[in-house]
């Protein structure tokens, strides 16, 4: 499909045929052929073959990018530049360019001198432009404003289980300063929703985009949840189980359990971003009539935005949570 594409973008033996090209060049764009994805961009940004639509252009370059064309991440990065087809944003526009510098020497004009780097005075959400989740692979775009400084973009995956109770667990998590991604999933059957955040730590914030692939009478997760235990006895076991089905019927998912190691006063439940105070508290108050005091903010926590950390401190004596 891409060398008839070429043939007729040439025109091999024949007139030349943009529109003939075009058709071709999209066939193998879709099959996921990453120069025919550039060629698509190109026919698309110069109105060849095709109407003029920088903002698809945008996304066939992004895929092409993704996919390691130096080309595309190098136009991808004119138009991030200079605000065609996507809003203007030089750090987005620096980063597909030092993607591209080693294959396509036109970038050095575009980092030497290296022009001001302008960024945003507060966290705005990511839109999602482009998606498609399988069982195996994700491949998401979007397009953002200029964000402030030291933040970075997180796309979180879940799977979401069918069921009595609304169950959903984490597949993937992945962090990068891309406008897109390409991951590879490991075979989960369960529909898969995702979203895509803007995250900056040292402000601990988030600002994230809404729920994508919720399947249709299903609510999208309130949050996550991770469990540490000081130990197991049959009493706690107890306890743990019938918390994490209220859990999950409160549709939090727990996306891990391990030992307790540093070990707090009493149980509790942390949170990182600000934004998940809220939730620290609701899930506080399923371990203890005084949820207020049970939340903790833990700025050195590897939590993610909209998980909270669950530590339950198992006393023998007594049910876990009495304290």
């Amino acid at each position: 499909m891409l060398e008839l594409g070429l043939r007729e973008d040439r025109g091999q033996n024949r007139p030349r045929d943009p529109a003939a090209a075009f058709t071709w060049y999209m066939q193998a764009a879709q099959a996921g052929l990453a120069e025919a994805q550039l060629n698509v961009g190109i026919m698309l940004d110069a109105g060849i073959g095709t109407e003029r639509d920088p903002y698809r252009a945008v996304i066939w370059y992004t895929r092409a990018a993704l996919r390691g064309n130096a080309r595309a991440q190098f136009n991808l990065g004119l138009l991030h530049d200079t605000g065609v087809g996507t809003p203007e944003n030089h750090v987005m526009g620096t980063y597909w360019f030092n993607s591209a510098k080693s294959d396509v020497p036109a970038t050095v004009d575009r980092l030497t001198p290296p022009g001001p780097k302008i960024f945003g005075d507060r966290l705005m959400a990511p839109v999602p432009i482009y998606e498609n989740v399988t069982s195996t692979s994700a491949e998401v775009i979007w397009r953002s404003e200029p964000q402030p400084e030291g933040s970075y973009y997180l796309l979180q995956i879940y799977a979401s289980a069918s069921g009595s109770e609304p169950a959903f667990h984490l597949v993937k998590s992945i962090r990068t300063q891309a406008s897109g991604a390409l991951v590879t999933l490991p075979g989960v059957q369960d529909p898969m929703i995702w979203r895509i955040s803007v995250v900056d730590d040292a402000l601990h914030d988030y600002a994230a985009s809404e729920w994508r692939g919720v399947p249709l009478g299903r609510q999208p997760p309130r949050g996550a949840a991770t469990l540490s235990a000081t130990r197991r006895t049959t009493q706690s076991a107890d306890f743990i189980n019938l918390l994490q089905s209220d859990l999950k019927v409160a549709g939090i998912s727990i996306d891990g359990e391990r030992t307790l190691t540093a070990i707090p006063g009493q149980s509790r439940v942390i949170f990182r971003y600000r934004d998940d105070r809220t939730l620290a508290m609701d899930v506080a108050g399923l371990l203890t009539s005084d949820a207020a005091g049970a939340t903790t903010y833990s700025a050195d926590s590897d939590l993610a935005p909209g998980q909270v950390g669950i530590e339950l401190v198992i006393d023998p004596e007594r049910k876990p949570g009495a304290d």
